[in-house]
């Protein structure tokens, strides 16, 4: 290496105000350079690295820099050859907010380590592009299961791979899980933006009712009532009851119930005319329904039969 080169090299590891490096390979090795750059930013500021249509064959000096750049926050590798030796470092990434592989042609095995980071509660990605990697159903089904366990990523790119009806299924049923209310307010209300390629119309409906119209929705309590209430049109209310130490029937959730639909109210009020009208989510309906089951168990539930028959008698008497 020259003299010249290697001042410049010092010059990158005493510059610390360079936060973004992007290396434009033009379909070779990432080469000795390449790997001296990495180097020179070892224990910087560097928040986002991008390397573009590159043959990664020295997988081990990205690797290093990634673990050795704390302040990372993107990693951008387009149009190149994935090295396995990055499979570690993506499952440790947890400090990562973006990481895009598109046209990487990723395997088996780095489709379940990015499951197990989109798991991991401490993980802080929000953006994940896997686009023409050709990802098969089974792993595309993988990452789609992960979200269950997810409440940060809020964008992700799974189009132009092996995406069937499988994978669509087991999306809707992560995004929207209608087994129960309780199911449907466990799933995931984060994910707002997702690209899964050529579906029919019917499944891309399905889907923007539930990603663009109640996830993108800040307040995600209110994408949690919205799904219910598109999904659940008779709401049962029993399990709500609440139950004294006595495991008797009480009134103390009935306040509960009614300030439910209160901010189901405000929800629904804070969507569009058009989907409002399209939906028709009806809580005055489900309201009136609601308060009126909770007063038909109320007789038999808190005021025994024995009782309400002496009560008579008296106004009976008094009268």
């Amino acid at each position: 290496m020259t003299t010249t080169n290697t001042q410049f090299f010092d010059g990158l590891r005493q510059n610390e105000s360079i936060e973004k490096l992007t290396l434009l390979c033009d379909g070779h090795d990432i080469g000795v350079i390449g790997c001296a750059i990495l180097s020179a930013y070892h224990g910087s500021n560097l928040s986002c690295l991008c390397i573009w249509n590159c043959e990664l064959e020295n997988g081990s000096a990205i690797a290093t820099t990634l673990r050795c750049c704390p302040n990372l926050k993107e990693i951008n590798i387009f149009s190149s050859t994935f090295n396995s030796q990055l499979i570690p470092v993506i499952e440790e990434g947890r400090g990562l907010e973006k990481l895009d592989l598109e046209e990487t042609d990723i395997g088996n095995d780095v489709c379940e380590a990015l499951a197990s980071l989109i798991s991991d509660s401490d993980s802080n990605l929000h953006t994940l592009y896997l686009s023409n990697n050709n990802i098969s159903s089974i792993n595309a089904t993988t990452i789609a299961n992960s979200l269950a366990k997810n409440s940060k990523l809020k964008r992700l790119r799974l189009d132009q791979n092996q995406i069937d009806q499988g994978v669509v299924d087991g999306l809707n049923r992560v995004l929207c899980n209608t087994e129960s209310i309780n199911s449907t307010y466990l799933s995931n209300h984060t994910l707002r933006d997702l690209y899964v390629g050529s579906l029919s119309r019917s499944e891309k409906f399905d889907l923007f009712t539930s990603l663009v119209v109640m996830n993108k929705e800040r307040n995600k309590s209110h994408v949690a009532i919205l799904k219910i209430l598109k999904y659940h049109p008779n709401i049962d209310m029993e399990p709500l009851y609440a139950w004294d130490s006595e495991e008797k029937w009480t009134l103390k959730s009935l306040p509960y119930v009614v300030d439910w639909f209160e901010r189901a109210e405000e929800a629904v009020g804070q969507l569009g005319t058009y989907v409002r009208k399209r939906e028709n989510y009806k809580v005055s309906q489900k309201k009136l329904s609601a308060i009126y089951q909770f007063a038909l168990d109320m007789p038999l539930l808190f005021v025994p039969s024995s009782k309400i028959n002496v009560d008579c008698k008296r106004r009976k008497m008094s009268g």
